[in-house]
């Protein structure tokens, strides 16, 4: 439980999953996390399409390792895909990319959303700009509260060099 307070003084109470015991694992509960992922291509066995293990969402113990997954999991693709499809996910199930073997970009953008019992408020960083806010009507702004940036204050948006890792490149694509 996590009390805090709101602009007007008000006390507000959130809940968060935690369990100092460590008897009960995120595989017990409910589903809490739900990633939408929007294609944008056709996906095909060629593309790099996600691959999905169904059932996996409960399971216990550690996830294989690639040489030693089944045959079955490893072919549990998404595809064929048309671009335009929403693919609706618990993220505590088995899931990854598989190789593009295309010439083309195939990207996802998607959208994760936390059921309000179970995330951390404290733990929520920023990531709408102030002008979308402003646009949203009074229901969407009650919802968008926590995660807009203060009047002034700016978001830092799209990919950097900074952000991939030290000796990789960009996209997976070998130095010249």
């Amino acid at each position: 439980r996590i009390e805090v307070k709101d602009s007007e003084g008000g006390a507000k109470t959130f809940f968060s999953f935690k369990d100092p015991r460590g008897w009960i694992t995120n595989k017990d509960l409910p589903c809490f996390y739900v990633a939408c992922n929007f294609n944008m291509v056709d996906f095909s066995a060629l593309n790099g399409p996600i691959r999905q293990v169904p059932g996996t969402q409960h399971k216990r113990g550690k996830v294989p390792t690639l040489d030693d997954e089944p045959e079955w999991m490893k072919l549990s693709t998404l595809c064929p895909l048309p671009a335009g499809s929403v693919i609706i996910r618990d993220v505590r199930a088995w899931h990854g990319g598989t190789p593009n073997l295309s010439d083309e970009v195939r990207c996802i953008p998607n959208v994760e959303y936390y059921a309000p019992w179970y995330r951390d408020v404290a733990d929520t960083k920023p990531c709408m700009t102030r002008e979308i806010y402003d646009s949203l009507s009074d229901h969407g702004k009650h919802i968008c509260r926590q995660i807009v940036v203060e009047p002034g204050q700016t978001l830092n948006l799209g990919y950097s060099v900074e952000s991939v890792r030290p000796g990789s490149s960009p996209f997976g694509m070998s130095k010249l």
